[in-house]
This record gives C-alpha cells, structure tokens and sequence, in this order.
C-alpha cells in the first residue's frame, strides 16, 4: 500500500474517533449518575433544597431550559455533585455538576439534548425515599 494512501486512511480513522464515531460510548458522568441514583448500596448523598444554586435555570446545548429544584451534595463535605432539575411530567433530570459550567452569566450545561434525554429522571417520591434531606 502506498505511503499517501496509508497516511489518509489512518488520518480519516483519527478523525472519526476525535468526532465521537460509533465507538464512542456515554460520558463516564451519565453512568455514575445512573450508580448513585439506583445502586444496591444508597450513594453518601443527601439532598439539599437551600442553596444558591436552587431556583436558578440551566440552559444551553440548544435545550429547553431547566430550573433547579434540588442538590445532591456529599453528605460528609456537602461538595454538590449533581443537581436535580425539573423534567417531564413530575420527574427530575440528575445532571452531574462536572456538565454543568457556573459563571456570572449563568449556568450553563455542556451536555447534548441527547445527553440529558439519556440521564437519570427519577420521580420526585424517589428523590425523596432515596436521598435524606440534609440537616
């Protein structure tokens, strides 16, 4: 195989894994959220509902935007690690806060509408039996 003809094929390759080509699997983000959400053992989690954070929307990625109704911090250092926003018909949207960007002008997510679809929506009675209100 001629030199030109290998160097093209293997650019064309680097190209379709940099665009994300069909090997590409979900955001390591979006399986741990299904984890802590519906693991056999109840993620260290507890659910937040005064923060600055809650009440503020999320936009961006071209979806509709979300207010947020809930955190879901740490439970020993109460670091937020998801927020729980509103969904469709009475469930919540678990999005991670490593896809979320925080700023004076807002808060924005970086994840696809694809993405979000593919998150965890738990039901408000779900959110509440799973996670303990913080003290």
């Amino acid at each position: 195989m001629p030199r030109r003809t290998a160097r093209l094929i293997l650019a064309a390759l680097m190209l379709s894994a940099c665009a994300g080509g069909p090997t590409a699997g979900p955001r390591p983000e979006i399986s741990r959220a299904y984890e802590d959400l519906e693991g056999a053992k109840p993620a260290n989690l507890v659910r937040v509902s005064r923060n600055e954070l809650v009440g503020r929307p999320i936009q961006g990625s071209g979806a509709t935007p979300h207010t947020i109704h809930y955190v879901l911090a740490d439970a020993g250092s109460r670091e937020p690690r998801y927020v729980l926003t509103s969904g469709e018909a009475g469930t919540y949207v678990m999005i991670p806060m490593s896809l979320l960007s925080i700023g004076p002008g807002g808060i924005f997510t970086r994840a696809s509408p694809g993405e979000l679809a593919s998150l965890p929506h738990p039901s408000q009675l779900y959110v509440v039996n799973r996670f303990r209100a913080a003290e």
